[in-house]
């Protein structure tokens, strides 16, 4: 993982939800979290999520989108701009 990138993407991600609200600003840090621990796949196991949906306690009960999905979400980003990166943009 490029942490450059990464960390880029998270940002971007907070930057988002604090200028729209839309995810809470603590799931994108423990969207982070996640990734930085490696442990994104190990929650696949535990709960079926995507980029909009998961089935984890906290999606479920405050119908928000949880750090899972998030995490999901900066992972694509961060595939982005590595992928940005190695074709020179």
């Amino acid at each position: 993982m490029n942490l450059s990138a990464l960390f880029t993407a998270y940002n971007q991600a907070k930057w988002y939800a604090k200028r729209t609200g839309e995810f809470d600003v603590g799931n994108v840090d423990r969207a982070l979290g996640l990734l930085m621990a490696h442990r994104l796949d190990e929650k696949r196991g535990e709960y079926a999520f995507g980029f909009r949906h998961c089935d984890c306690p906290d999606a479920q009960i405050r119908k928000r989108t949880c750090k899972h999905s998030i995490a999901l979400m900066v992972q694509k980003r961060h595939d982005e701009i590595v992928e940005e990166i190695r074709r020179g943009e």
